[in-house]
């Protein structure tokens, strides 16, 4: 595991793999937070990419 601050609230965090650090990183509570307040996949608007 790795430790990371949560982008969402900026306490101390432990993932298991190694973060992209060009993406954002969240908790266990920011990322459910998170997961829970996305749209449903069928609702969100989805681009084809060639």
């Amino acid at each position: 595991p790795t430790t990371v601050l949560c982008s969402g609230c900026g306490q101390a965090a432990r993932v298991p793999f190694d973060p992209d650090p060009s993406r954002p990183v969240y908790c266990a509570s920011c990322f459910a937070e998170r997961r829970s307040s996305r749209r449903p996949r069928q609702e969100r608007e989805v681009t084809a990419v060639r």
